[in-house]
Order: structure tokens, then C-alpha cells, then sequence
């Protein structure tokens, strides 16, 4: 006796569900996961341990970016933040405005603005950013095969 089991929507193509998932901007005990259907998005920044500043960053990402780590990092001598990605092909030197208190870079589709706060950015004060590109929306069907590994 033969048992069928199992969906029966379609005898031609596998059938998968994915689901991309952000850290949202709140990171404190009520930091969650979050749905994610943008086709270039980033995970908020996390603050490197030891991180002293209170400001603020923003950041904006364009279709055009590609998936990448990149590290953001305060150099208090020169008063400037620079970034680079995680092969270093990507380095660049935020530009400052004339009081010295707000920062900016745009390149590689990111656009990204940094406030300082009432308590100032030390030396080597750092945020880490990843930056994620998908090829698939959220509800967009996808009929090619995804390869996944499952660990029991």
C-alpha cells in the first residue's frame, strides 16, 4: 500500500518560504527581530564595546548597494570617522561640517549622517553595519532551487 503525504501544489517545482529578518533600531531589552522586504537593507548599527559618545547615526541605503560589512571608526586627533568595508576596497572619510559636531558619507548606495550628542566621541569609538542586498521581495515568487542546510 503506497501513502502519499505532503502538499500537493505543485508536481514541478520545489515550493520554499524565506524570510529576511533585521535587528531593529532599538537596542535595548526591547531589541527584536523584524520583518525585512526591502531588496537593500541594513541591520541598525551595533556600538563596538567601550563605544563613549551618546550620539546618533542615520543611515539610508539605495537599491544599488551590495552585501557588506562595514566598520565605522572616530579618529578624535583629526575629528573625522572614517569607513571601510570588510575587504577594504571601500574606504572613505566622512566629510564634517564647520562646527565640528555632524558628519557625512555617501558611496557604495549607502548615505549616512553621524550627530555627536552631549557626551563627545572618543578615539576609536565604533559602530559595525551590515549592509544586506536580496534578490527576492517579500511575497515574490521565486522558482529557482534554494540550497539549505539544516543542523538537527
Amino acid at each position: 500500500m503506497i501513502i502519499v503525504r505532503g502538499s500537493r501544489g505543485s508536481n514541478k517545482f520545489d515550493l520554499h518560504c524565506s524570510y529576511n529578518l533585521r535587528r531593529d533600531a532599538f537596542l535595548n531589552s526591547n531589541s527584536k527581530l523584524v520583518e525585512d522586504n526591502s531588496i537593500s537593507s541594513y541591520s541598525f548599527p551595533n556600538k563596538q564595546t567601550g563605544f563613549r559618545g551618546n550620539g546618533s547615526i542615520s543611515i539610508s541605503v539605495s537599491p544599488s548597494s551590495s552585501t557588506n560589512y562595514y566598520t565605522i571608526m572616530y579618529a578624535k586627533l583629526e575629528n573625522n570617522w572614517t569607513i571601510i568595508d570588510e575587504n577594504g576596497e571601500f574606504n572613505k572619510i566622512f566629510s564634517r561640517n564647520t562646527n565640528g559636531t555632524s558628519w557625512s558619507v555617501n558611496g557604495n548606495g549607502l548615505t549616512i549622517q553621524i550627530l555627536q550628542g552631549n557626551v563627545a566621541f572618543e578615539e576609536n569609538d565604533t559602530w559595525h553595519l551590515t549592509v544586506f542586498k536580496s534578490n527576492n521581495k517579500l511575497n515574490e515568487i521565486n522558482l529557482s532551487p534554494i540550497d539549505v542546510t539544516i543542523n538537527p
